[in-house]
């Protein structure tokens, strides 16, 4: 069949709408007009129900450690007389931060149970001490009360049943015994294994041995009392100092092993030992000098020497 092409004036004819394959036609793109950029297409994001998890509180362990430097430094300053009282507020402190701090452990609120329950035990050890010295130097006080007492009771008895020419002149200083470097009048020195008297009590030393410490070189001595006076006495390991022979003199360590002394009141008759110990810082050979103060307001000491 040949198509006629149209004759001049007249118009082709338009073509059909309808595909003759039955699609529709494209919708028109609509773009958007140079020199804008274009947005990309982004999905929304629904929310979800899921629960948020919150990072964990941080750990509330200043009390606890405070209170461990409080109780550590409260230990060491009460081994130290006159400035040791200065450990009893600390010491107090010190328990009292380290009760709070094992209290948040136990709800979770600290890790750090260790040095909370270090706190408490410092703290009491060093509130212990501190008690030991003022038990110490409260007898000591009542022991210089008690002899002043006794000496104004035998003088005036002794005015009073005796002539003046009877009556007995005070002895001069003891200073008795070896002597030995740092030997004040006064001193009564002997042996280790003797005994000296003041005011009827009389105190014995053995010579030292060797410590069974694990902690440091110790020397122990086993101290006895026994009160042949009238009045009560006390008694304690801080009553001993040894001096070594490079001159040093020490107090009394804790940790010397046996069984150590306590301390306490003697009555009329009574008696009493334990062991007291010192640490070996000299480590050496020489004469060592168990030194027995019945109190620091009396000058006269008894000196127990040993050759090691």
């Amino acid at each position: 069949m040949t198509t006629q092409p149209p004759s001049y004036g007249q118009h082709p004819q338009p073509y059909p709408q309808q595909s003759p394959y039955g699609q529709q036609p494209y919708p028109p793109q609509h773009y958007p007009p140079a020199g804008y950029p274009q947005v990309p297409h982004q999905r929304l994001q629904h929310p979800t129900n899921a629960p948020v998890h919150l990072p964990p509180p941080p750990p509330k362990n200043g009390l606890g450690t405070a209170g461990f430097v409080l109780g550590l430094i409260a230990l060491v300053f009460s081994f130290i007389p006159i400035i040791g009282v200065i450990a009893w507020p600390l010491s107090i402190i010190g328990l009292v931060l380290g009760i709070v701090g094992t209290h948040r452990v136990s709800k979770g609120e600290a890790t750090n149970k260790g040095l909370a329950i270090a706190s408490i035990a410092t703290s009491v050890f060093a509130l212990l001490i501190c008690l030991l010295w003022a038990t110490a130097f409260g007898n000591a006080v009542d022991d210089t009360r008690t002899g002043a007492a006794n000496s104004t009771s035998e003088s005036q008895s002794g005015a009073s049943n005796n002539s003046a020419a009877e009556t007995a002149t005070p002895a001069g200083p003891l200073n008795e015994g070896p002597s030995f470097p740092g030997k004040k009048d006064g001193d009564v020195a002997l042996p280790a294994g003797g005994t000296v008297t003041f005011d009827g009590l009389a105190v014995t030393s053995t010579p030292l041995r060797a410590g069974d410490s694990t902690f440091e070189r110790t020397l122990c001595t086993t101290v006895s009392y026994a009160n042949g006076g009238t009045s009560t006495a006390s008694f304690s390991m801080f009553d001993f100092e040894l001096q070594d022979p490079a001159g040093a003199i020490l107090s009394p360590t804790f940790f010397g092993g046996g069984k150590g002394l306590d301390t306490g009141e003697l009555a009329p008759g009574g008696k009493v030992s334990g062991d007291v110990c010192f640490e070996d810082k000299a480590q050496t050979n020489g004469v060592y000098v168990v030194l027995y103060e019945p109190n620091m307001f009396i000058s006269e000491r008894g000196a127990f020497l040993t050759q090691r």
